[in-house]
């Protein structure tokens, strides 16, 4: 994970490396402080660390469509924010964040809009390059994703991709990082050492 963090870092992303999740939540729950608007994309790695409520305790506002009822404004809204919270969906040995996405929300806020993006990064989601990271998302998230909220699409029952084409398909988006985008002022990603997320 180091070696990782280094290669990121190269590139222009300022990295981080926690042993556990806990260290990197105090970690991150430090860095945005009191007073700021946090949104955060859809995200199991998020839920797991707790941090909705963590950064709403400390006195921020957290904007978060999986918390409120009008889906469709806190994804509009969570944009702007000081800070944007998310994971990656896998991310490759050379240096590279690979995600895939359905409404665009979260693909769009990481690449323009908040003023810092973090993505917080399990073990789980390291892989060789480009291609592998593409197949660990159709065979590993997208299943269990689909079912979380249920939606009608084969790998919800099958666990493996069918490149449907139904209303509810959820790989409409693919986005690759090769550097932090120029519309945000700083991308961070905190490295864990522990299987987060899907």
């Amino acid at each position: 994970m180091e070696q990782l963090a280094r290669i990121f870092a190269e590139k222009g992303f300022q990295t981080f490396v926690f042993s556990t999740g806990a260290q990197a939540a105090k970690a991150l729950a430090e860095m945005v402080g009191t007073g700021k608007t946090v949104g955060i994309g859809g995200s199991k790695t998020v839920d797991q660390l707790s941090l909705y409520d963590t950064l709403k305790e400390q006195g921020n506002r957290v904007i978060w469509h999986w918390k409120e009822s009008d889906k469709a404004k806190a994804r509009r809204e969570a944009l702007f924010s000081d800070f944007y919270l998310c994971s990656s969906n896998a991310v490759t040995k050379d240096g590279k964040l690979v995600n895939i996405d359905g409404t665009g929300n979260r693909a769009a806020a990481m690449m323009f809009g908040p003023k810092t993006l973090v993505f917080l990064v399990g073990k789980n989601k390291i892989v060789d390059n480009v291609e592998e990271g593409i197949k660990r998302i159709r065979e590993k998230a997208c299943g269990p994703n689909a079912r979380r909220q249920n939606l009608n699409v084969p790998c919800a029952l099958t666990d493996r991709c069918a490149d449907c084409h139904t209303k509810d398909r959820m790989c409409n988006l693919f986005l690759v990082h090769e550097y932090p985008s120029k519309g945000i002022e700083k991308t961070c990603i905190f490295f864990i050492d522990e299987e987060l997320g899907l």
